[in-house]
């Protein structure tokens, strides 16, 4: 309930690719009953705590994408190349909106795609794929 996920392989949508990252939301790491498991107490540890841990109360988490951003520094080929997440925004904390994306107010789209959220800039395919 504590560990943060990620997708070892990306994922197309359309004209997008992505990895994906699930982690915990903030607010739930207080709630969490079993902290630290004994791997060696059963042969299965993992599956009574976390119906445990549900049962107890829901745990909200957070899906969150890493768009790549050109497939030289962001291979899709070979799964063990780290996306550095430098060339990609992934803060949480950035809101994104269309109007704000484009920069205008009116929903028109007039640019202001390098601030712009998940979902706005399609992929540049002119790198190759």
């Amino acid at each position: 309930m504590l560990s943060t996920y990620w997708s070892m392989g990306a994922v197309r949508h359309g004209d997008y690719i992505a990895k994906v990252r699930v982690a915990p939301a903030a607010e739930n790491a207080a709630q969490v009953i079993h902290r630290d498991l004994d791997l060696t107490s059963a042969p299965d540890v993992f599956h009574p705590t976390l119906a445990d841990e549900l049962h107890a109360r829901a745990f909200d988490f957070d899906l969150q994408l890493q768009l790549c951003r050109g497939l030289h520094a962001m291979p899709v080929n070979d799964l063990i190349v780290e996306w550095p997440e430098k060339l990609s925004r992934s803060s949480p904390s950035d809101a994104w909106s269309p109007c704000a994306a484009s920069g205008d107010q009116d929903g028109g789209d007039h640019g202001g795609h390098d601030h712009a959220g998940p979902g706005s800039t399609p992929f540049d395919d002119s790198c190759g794929l």
